[in-house]
């Protein structure tokens, strides 16, 4: 597609890869036969990573800066545990976001106040979850 526009404007598309430029069927086949091969390589590149992380996330490990909401860093750095407050607000930010209202975010906060169980990273971290 982009190289029949390129082709209408007068100009030629080369190729790094070494495919030829010439618009014959051979070279229409090699490069569809790389562009294959490499949303093949893109795709087990994905495969192998959500696997990867659905085992780390089986094991209970870190896979990324933050613990998710409800959880945190155990003692060893590595893995994480439940954080029985935080999964409290978070179960209430649920709560409050089934029920529709306007603002939850702020509700939350409000609660949070009361209570002293969120702090500024988990009121963010809820924030976006909502």
């Amino acid at each position: 597609m982009v190289e029949r526009h390129v082709e209408r404007a007068g100009a030629v598309v080369y190729s790094a890869d070494g495919v030829s430029a010439a618009g014959g069927p051979e070279a229409v086949l090699l490069r569809r036969i790389v562009d294959a091969v490499a949303e093949y390589e893109r795709l087990t590149i994905q495969a192998r990573t959500k696997a990867a992380l659905a085992v780390k996330r089986s094991r209970h490990e870190r896979i990324s800066r933050e613990p998710p909401c409800g959880w945190r860093l155990s003692g060893d750095g590595t893995h994480i545990e439940p954080e029985p407050r935080e999964r409290a607000t978070v179960a209430l930010a649920r709560k409050l976001r089934r029920t529709e209202l306007a603002r939850p975010p702020i509700a939350l906060q409000q609660q949070a106040i009361v209570s002293s169980v969120v702090t500024a990273s988990l009121a963010c971290r809820i924030t976006n979850l909502l």
